[in-house]
């Protein structure tokens, strides 16, 4: 929802601004990408390791080439096992 909120505000031409806590669950918004939507800095960076079967980071989906690469990313981890799909929501 905050992606989507910024693109729109940017699509008006808005503009926001912001400061990002460090807070527990940040490095999860890395690894989603979400600042990469909302154009604000984060405090910190991460290692990212690979999302392949485990989750799918946010998307906007334009093209149908955008679309045809969400669902071929969609599709192992539809078949994934839930702990290993998304180990980060099991800890909580």
């Amino acid at each position: 929802m905050t992606a989507c909120a910024a693109a729109r505000v940017m699509h008006s031409g808005g503009v926001f601004n912001g400061n990002v806590p460090d807070i527990p669950t940040l490095p999860y918004l890395l690894r989603m990408k979400l600042f990469d939507h909302i154009q604000l800095s984060p405090p910190k960076q991460i290692i990212e390791h690979e999302e392949a079967g485990r989750f799918i980071p946010l998307t906007q989906i334009k093209t149908a080439d955008d679309l045809r690469n969400a669902i071929a990313n969609l599709v192992p981890l539809l078949h994934a096992p839930a702990e290993v799909a998304d180990p980060y929501f099991l800890k909580w």
